[in-house]
């Protein structure tokens, strides 16, 4: 028996085998791609920031003009002829500035749901990282899960094949049956959580829950030597959670400015049409003649304690969403300190166990299996050996996976885009 019978990167689960509607999932590019495509809410958060961007032009329109028509009910007898009827059309015009202030308004809205449209995509983006980089752990244990089985099923023949010949004891085979029934159960459990997580990402990519997914043999790489200084700088700049809300306070600015003007009247300009019939004295000059008006009229804005109220109430929401951005602020550079020393944590691991301790636990593993095949040791010191490395490699892969789901927070947190997400 070889003392390495399945590598380390063995399993079934991770050979890359055709997968019937699966093949365009080749990466986790590809997983982002698909979902920037697919996902419906994103496409929501996206009509939603569409919505607000043409609320711009609407703010920024003069009002409907209106038309007016009017019926004598007893003409007015005038020296050219009775007066019947009048049309008579007005247009309100705004005080100078306030239509561009009303657009601010607006334009500051849609900035801020353009803003919170590119935070709900790096927010789902984060967690397709995150089940990517679980199903990866799940099956990398897979792997080395039914390598450990495969061991055990070659030591259950040998030590059988030794009892029968009157080399071992009865309690040798039955130990490894209960050792082999624990890893079967093990791997019936990885199994039914790949499935849960298969659908959670199926749903985040926009598919049924049940669709084909392929295998994660690989992850993408992490960058290294980026300073927390940089990060920091990438944060205050990028976060689209903080643009948001300096786009409210943009808006809001506006939003007091406007209020501003509410002491300055608005003026509305008309002409009017009156229908006047014949004079009864058809000598009369200008007998019939129509006349035209122009109007010309501003509202009085009188009530200046209403207008106080509205610019004060402008003013506290400025500056709540001044300290609501500050705040903001202060809790995402909280959230990337802790990020990046649970990220150097993982980082940290990985190196140990994948340099170090892996490698000194198959060194040993198969020292075990040569003495076991020497009859030099039990092959109870097998089982343990082998556990010993399943055990590291169980904690390699999983610190891997952690080591790849902080880097996606932290690329979340500083607006930063993801491995291959391209663009």
């Amino acid at each position: 028996m070889s003392a390495r019978t399945i590598p380390i990167l063995g399993g079934v689960l991770l050979l890359l085998a055709p997968f019937a509607g699966a093949n365009e999932f080749s990466d986790l590019s590809t997983y982002l791609a698909y979902a920037a495509e697919h996902n419906p809410g994103l496409m929501a958060a996206d009509r939603r920031a569409d919505a607000a961007s043409a609320a711009v032009g609407r703010a920024r329109a003069l009002p409907d003009p209106v038309l007016s028509v009017g019926y004598f009910a007893e003409s007015v007898e005038t020296r050219v002829g009775p007066q019947r009827q009048r049309w008579g059309i007005t247009q309100k015009l705004p005080w100078f500035g306030k239509r561009g202030l009303a657009a601010a308004v607006a334009q500051g809205s849609a900035d801020a749901a353009r803003a919170s449209g590119v935070d709900a995509r790096l927010a789902l983006f984060f967690e397709i990282k995150h089940a990517y980089h679980e199903r990866y752990a799940i099956q990398r244990a897979v792997a080395v899960t039914e390598r450990g089985l495969r061991l055990v099923e070659e030591l259950e023949q040998v030590v059988l094949t030794r009892y029968r010949t009157g080399q071992g004891t009865q309690s040798a085979p039955l130990y490894l049956q209960i050792e082999r029934k624990r890893l079967r159960d093990r791997l019936a459990e990885l199994a039914d959580r790949d499935e849960v997580e298969k659908a959670h990402l199926n749903a985040l990519l926009g598919r049924p829950p049940d669709a084909e997914l392929p295998p994660v043999a690989i992850l993408p790489a992490v960058p290294e030597g980026m300073s927390p200084e940089t990060l920091r700088r990438r944060l205050r700049g990028a976060n689209p959670r903080l643009q948001a809300l300096d786009a409210r306070v943009d808006g809001a600015v506006a939003a007091e400015r406007l209020a501003a003007r509410a002491f300055y009247p608005d003026v509305t300009v008309g002409l009017q049409y009156i229908d006047t019939g014949d004079a009864l004295d058809p000598r009369m000059t200008d007998s019939g003649k129509d006349p035209m008006v122009a109007t010309l009229a501003v509202n009085l804005p009188i009530w200046i304690g209403a207008k106080r109220a509205a610019g004060e109430e402008a003013r506290w929401r400025l500056e709540a969403t001044r300290h609501e951005r500050r705040e903001l602020e202060e809790r995402l550079l909280a959230d990337l300190r802790e990020a990046c020393f649970e990220f150097q944590s993982a980082d940290r691991r990985v190196r140990l166990y994948r340099d170090e301790l892996v490698p000194l636990a198959e060194q040993a593993s198969e020292v075990t299996l040569r003495a076991f095949s020497g009859g030099e040791v039990d092959y109870r010191d097998v089982i343990e050996a082998e556990r010993k490395l399943l055990d590291l490699e169980l904690t390699l892969a999983q610190s891997e996976a952690a080591r790849g789901r902080t880097w996606a927070r932290i690329e979340m947190l500083t607006g930063a885009k993801g491995a291959g997400e391209g663009g």
